[in-house]
């Protein structure tokens, strides 16, 4: 049928089923997305999408003025950041693929100075790469499943896996001296590990839904913070000794390191879980990402009064968030890295 005769047979119909009388009710012109106002963001805006990932990102770090993102490609890149993430934002660099690993890479770490990477993955290694030449030293087995955490302190290095130990590598040898495990010891799979606090201690989160602190001057279990999460804890960021953990139950709860009380919880933080949590104590802010994708941003001395931004951007869960330069970069399952900075 020609255009005016289909258009003609739907005035018609239309017509039969219109009763006599009316008037037939106008079609709404009105565009959903603008219904209602649009988010604070509170300055920020997304400057730049950094693509080269096959799969989904899952972990970023920096240092010596370069971007490192880990992924389910297997695969870890180095961004060049040059004169800050600002300047990277305005003029996108192209990353360097180092290549190793045989599974997805979940975690990244760096030495104090920042000489060396550390990249954990699902293939059960710890992989370390000299972040000048982009080279790979050595790889640190001893894991029986997949490496989902790692942090630094001093001469330290933490890595959290499936098989719910932690281990303690020695840096400058690179040999294990220790597993933390037993009876204080995890009874889940080790997502999250952080150096925080003053006197730090290293604090672990697990599958198990407990957060977990452990003295750093003799590597020995100190506590297990009371008022459990109610699925795996996955996330941490700290200031000060306060420590922040973010949960597959959607919360966000705030801990003291001083006695591991729990502050307060902002219930329901996400529509999903709570995959990655940031604070910068000079911008005074909290910044969280869920698997609903959304970026949440809380004040630090107001986080009892909830949320006060969200940038929106990604299309699937932002899993790992850092402050960089004044900038605030997320990874996510989209396959992209992007770059948010104040106008």
């Amino acid at each position: 049928a020609s255009s005016s005769s289909f258009t003609a047979l739907h005035a018609q119909r239309h017509a039969a089923a219109t009763p006599r009388g009316t008037t037939p009710p106008a079609e709404s012109t009105a565009d959903p997305a603008r219904s209602s106002p649009p988010p604070e963001t509170c300055g920020y805006a997304c400057a730049h999408t950094l693509r080269g990932h096959a799969g989904a990102v899952f972990s970023l770090t920096s240092a010596k003025g370069q971007l490192f993102s880990a992924a389910q490609d297997a695969a870890v890149r180095v961004w060049p950041l040059g004169k800050g993430a600002a300047a990277a934002a305005a003029e996108p660099p192209a990353s360097v693929e180092l290549v190793g690993h045989a599974g997805f890479v979940r975690a990244l770490a760096v030495s104090g100075g920042g000489a060396l990477l550390f990249s954990g993955s699902a293939d059960k290694s710890v992989r370390v790469w000299d972040t000048n030449t982009h080279v790979q030293l050595c790889a640190l087995s001893g894991h029986k499943h997949e490496v989902h955490a790692l942090a630094v302190h001093n001469d330290l290095l933490f890595s959290g896996a499936e098989d719910a130990t932690i281990k303690v590598w020695n840096i400058a040898s690179l040999k294990c001296i220790r597993t933390l495990a037993g009876a204080n010891g995890h009874t889940g799979a080790v997502f999250a590990l952080a150096v925080c606090g003053d006197p730090p201690v290293l604090a672990s989160g697990s599958r198990d839904h407990t957060i977990r602190l452990w003295e750093l001057s003799t590597l020995e279990w100190r506590q297990t913070c009371g008022t459990s999460h109610f699925d795996s804890v996955v996330a941490f960021a700290a200031v000060g000794n306060t420590l922040y953990s973010g949960s597959r139950d959607r919360h966000i709860k705030r801990w003291s390191l001083r006695d591991g009380a729990c502050l307060h919880s902002a219930v329901n933080a996400h529509d999903d879980w709570v995959c990655a949590l940031a604070a910068s104590e000079a911008d005074g802010l909290l910044v969280s990402g869920g698997r609903d994708g959304r970026i949440k941003l809380w004040g630090l001395a107001s986080f009892e009064d909830g949320a006060v931004g969200t940038l929106d951007g990604h299309s699937a869960s932002v899993n790992r968030i850092l402050f960089q330069d004044g900038a605030i970069v997320s990874a996510s399952s989209d396959r992209t890295v992007r770059l948010w900075t104040k106008g």
